[in-house]
């Protein structure tokens, strides 16, 4: 194989353009960008370099103007051009001169799927040591790119919080530097409004008139005593209760002591001590006028 032919020295932005997306982190300081280019030189490019390349529209749309250009490795490709080991190849492509003096391709990654901006981010946000002023800077420059990404889902690119990312919205919304959206992306990349509205719990008044209400509704449910005597000459429970055993009258008042006496009550009788039944309780034979039942009543 042809080892490609190296030129002198160039200048790596000449030839490879830059992403606005690489643009959101800050270039190492001289002396830490002096310490990578001794340690490449040293050891050569140990991580490659990272280039936006997103698939070719057959369907006629606009290509996207920063196809080809450097996603991540700025601080790679400066340090390589300090170490004066940086060429470029009859094909215009980015080469490093070894020790043994062969010029070799600067290793590469294309991406083209998802967003530029977070992988920008992505790639250096664990790799860098960001001071908090310089994350602010970075979730501000977000946003300036994306105001409609919500707030959770750039926390999660900057490994900030939400919070953050909001008091950094809020100063930008304030100097009219972004626009106060009400629809925002989420991490699902689904439309959710910006705020959502908070369910409160009922006031004192509404819970008063439920409770009066469900009372109205309790004490309609007992006939007056007119009503009460024409249910009693119609009701089947009546005729029921007439050939009922002695022993099934006693279970029924055991049963439904306490609905008896609200209804004597309601129609008028007199009020009783307590609300449980006296003992002993006797349940009388069957009224004058009706068939006598089978079996007689007991005194319990």
């Amino acid at each position: 194989m042809a080892i490609p032919t190296p030129k002198p020295p160039v200048k790596w932005r000449d030839v490879l353009p830059v992403h606005p997306a690489a643009d959101l982190l800050p270039l190492m300081a001289p002396d830490e960008l002096q310490a990578l280019a001794d340690d490449i030189k040293l050891n050569g490019l140990r991580t490659e370099i990272t280039v936006w390349s997103p698939p070719y529209d057959k369907g006629g749309g606009m290509p996207d103007p920063h196809s080809g250009a450097l996603l991540d490795g700025r601080n790679r490709l400066d340090a390589l051009e300090l170490a004066g080991v940086l060429s470029i190849d009859d094909r215009d492509h980015l080469c490093i001169r070894g020790l043994d003096g062969e010029a070799r391709k600067v290793r590469c990654l294309h991406l083209g799927d998802g967003d530029p901006y977070d992988h920008a981010v992505s790639l250096n946000i664990l790799r860098r040591h960001l001071t908090p002023e310089q994350k602010r800077e970075l979730i501000a420059t977000l946003l300036r790119a994306s105001p409609t990404t919500s707030d959770r889902q750039i926390a999660n690119t900057t490994k900030t919080s939400d919070k953050t990312v909001a008091t950094v919205r809020r100063k930008l919304e304030a100097r009219a530097e972004i626009p106060n959206v009400e629809i925002r992306t989420d991490t699902k990349g689904r439309a959710q409004p910006a705020t959502k509205k908070i369910r409160t719990a009922p006031k004192p008044v509404a819970r008063k008139r439920a409770t009066e209400t469900a009372a109205r509704q309790q004490h309609a449910s007992v006939p007056t005593a007119s009503e009460a005597s024409e249910l009693l000459r119609t009701n089947p429970i009546d005729d029921a209760w007439v050939y009922a055993p002695a022993v099934l009258r006693e279970q029924f008042v055991q049963a439904r002591w306490t609905d008896i006496m609200r209804i004597h009550l309601r129609l008028g009788g007199a009020d009783l001590p307590t609300a449980t039944h006296p003992e002993p309780i006797t349940i009388d034979a069957a009224p004058t006028g009706h068939p006598t039942p089978k079996t007689k009543g007991t005194r319990v």
